[in-house]
């Protein structure tokens, strides 16, 4: 193909070789300036977004850099030996022990034992949880079910024998990645077959703007599952972590108590900021997880990201005003009592009563000033009749430098 030229034939045979060579040269590099050209213009842009997020990260409210903050400050507990400011310090038996004092539902236990090695596995249900009072990202937490030859880890087609898994759960305690004591639970079943859709709400002391339902495709840590994120009116939205969400996974019949339960949750453990993890099982609404640091990043979105930052910093503000106005800043024993020996742990408060202090929630960006819903209201709205002692609880011992998502 000849070279483009701004020439007629007749004026291009007309000049000199060597112009025209030179001529030609240059018309056949207007391509890659072109390209390059249109790169600069990309670059630009892009520097030009990136910019206005780092501003907005700077300046504005962020629940990703509010996130950040805190797994610096864990960190330099650990540090220094600072005592634990979290509610799953004492273990996840504790945290069910506390829950269930305010009558939410926590799994039926069958027993606990200090060394694997104790755990009586032909004496446990065909279907069991076992799992360690500490450990993050599922390590010490096995969801099992009986079959020929032993057990299978749910979501997994291999089969284990009991020698195995205690041998297992004790090397896992050898390297320090779960602490006893190991207690064996019951196994929700919501009519799935496998782990049942765990769904994570967001809390910010009283306030759960969002939650994300995730559906475990493989247990084990790290392993793949699939996404939905919604607000309590099951409102949709659309990605997590810049991929579409599922919006084949169910949504709860009760999704709204659900969050009700959640935010409950967030008050009795005097936290501006924690994920609280529920599970459905055929409408029963039954605690799953604490989680106050999680480990994963930049899931939301930018817009979520300033919905749920916001949160944050009212839930510290109204914290800060219930702690000024004489509440305890420990995690609260609700009228059913501490069990045995527990007793002197925590201060018991019946969450019926009102949180000293407040109770409006400031207006943001024009939004009408709301009310939070009373104590007693959202007790009442827990489903009647439950006894505590029914659900999926992973506590997992936080190190803010090591958390898995």
């Amino acid at each position: 193909m000849s070279a483009i030229t701004p020439f007629s034939r007749a004026e291009s045979d007309s000049l000199s070789p060597v112009l025209r060579q030179l001529l030609q040269s240059a018309f056949a590099r207007l391509g890659p300036v072109s390209r390059r050209d249109q790169r600069i213009a990309d670059l630009t842009r892009r520097a030009k977004q990136l910019e206005k997020e780092r501003r907005r990260l700077a300046w504005g409210p962020s629940y990703e850099v509010r996130l950040e903050e805190e797994r610096r400050l864990r960190a330099w507990e650990s540090e220094l030996g600072a005592p634990s400011r979290s509610v799953i310090a004492g273990g996840k038996f504790h945290v069910y022990d506390l829950v269930r004092s305010h009558g939410i539902d926590v799994p039926e236990q069958f027993g606990r034992w200090h060394d694997p090695a104790d755990i009586p596995w032909d004496e446990l249900p065909d279907a069991v949880v076992i799992k360690s009072a500490f450990g993050a990202a599922t390590r010490g937490v096995l969801p099992l079910r009986r079959v020929d030859g032993g057990w299978q880890v749910a979501t997994r087609d291999a089969t284990v024998t009991s020698e195995q898994l205690t041998a297992d759960l004790a090397a896992l305690a050898a390297m320090r990645k779960v602490r006893p004591p190991f207690g064996a639970e019951e196994f929700l079943d919501d009519g799935s077959g496998t782990v049942p859709v765990d769904i994570k709400v967001y809390t910010f002391y009283g306030e759960a703007p969002v939650a994300r339902l995730r559906r475990v495709i493989e247990h084990r840590p790290g392993g793949a599952g699939a996404h939905r994120v919604v607000d309590r009116n099951g409102t949709d939205f659309d990605t997590y972590h810049g991929k579409p969400t599922d919006p084949t996974i169910p949504l709860p019949g009760a999704l709204a108590d659900l969050f009700d339960v959640a935010e409950r949750v967030s008050i009795v453990i005097r936290a501006p900021f924690s994920r609280i993890d529920l599970y459905d099982i055929r409408g029963r609404i039954v605690f799953g997880e604490v989680t106050p640091c999680p480990g994963s990043r930049g899931g939301f979105g930018p817009a979520l990201d300033i919905t749920m930052g916001e949160a944050w910093e009212r839930a510290q503000v109204r914290l800060w005003c219930d702690l000024a106005a004489g509440a305890s800043r420990e995690a609260e024993w609700g009228p059913l009592g501490a069990p045995a020996g527990e007793e002197t742990a925590l201060p018991r408060v019946d969450i019926q009563a009102p949180a000293a202090g407040h109770t409006p929630r400031p207006a943001h960006k024009g939004a009408p000033t709301e009310e939070l819903p009373p104590r007693a209201a959202m007790r009442e709205r827990t489903p009647a009749g439950q006894d505590p002692g029914d659900a999926e609880v992973l506590v997992p011992r936080h190190d803010a430098r090591r958390e898995a998502p």
